[in-house]
């Protein structure tokens, strides 16, 4: 089904909570998944398809968090968060490979500024997420309400009581959008 409407899902379901991988060690993971995808795809598929997170072909999703996005619906996010100030399109095309944000000079390098930069994709999308999860999961009375206040997600003092796994469906569904799959 994935095929027939052109994506081909990565699945983020186990990376944070379950396996506990750090965002740059998800990252590898996800990169090795799309690899292998590849290399089935060269060898079993006679067409020359290949998937990227760059063609938007490749969608992040965790079904059990309902969650799903891609490369350009989270620099759509972060383009309405700056209110238009960002190309959405040439953000989306920084968020995947070998590439950094250089903090000092506001630009996008191939070469890391300094030996501890991480990846676009790890500073951008997996450290705001894994932020996101970890409040939600440990300290959500104090520090939870001001990290959604940032990132314009509204929830009831009843919302708020919710059980971890529900509080975390419905937050990922008002910070990505609805996700019906």
């Amino acid at each position: 089904m994935s095929k027939k409407l052109g994506r081909y899902p990565a699945f983020c379901n186990r990376l944070v909570l379950e396996l506990k991988l750090p965002p740059q060690d998800s990252y590898y993971k996800l990169r090795h998944i799309i690899e292998e995808i590849n290399g089935l795809l060269s060898t079993y598929s006679e067409e020359s398809d290949t998937v990227s997170p760059l063609l938007g072909n490749v969608c992040f999703a965790s079904s059990q968090y309902n969650m799903c996005f891609t490369l350009k619906s989270f620099a759509n996010i972060y383009s309405q968060s700056h209110g238009g100030r960002i190309n959405a399109n040439e953000f989306a095309r920084r968020l995947w490979g070998d590439i950094y944000f250089n903090n000092n000079t506001r630009k996008f390098t191939k070469k890391p500024p300094h030996a501890t930069s991480r990846r676009s994709f790890v500073e951008f999308i997996l450290e705001p997420l894994y932020k996101l999860f970890a409040q939600v999961v440990g300290d959500v009375e104090s520090s939870l309400p001001r990290i959604l206040d940032e990132l314009g997600v509204h929830l009831s003092k009843e919302e708020m009581k919710m059980n971890i796994r529900p509080l975390l469906r419905l937050i990922s569904s008002r910070f990505l959008g609805d996700f019906n799959g």
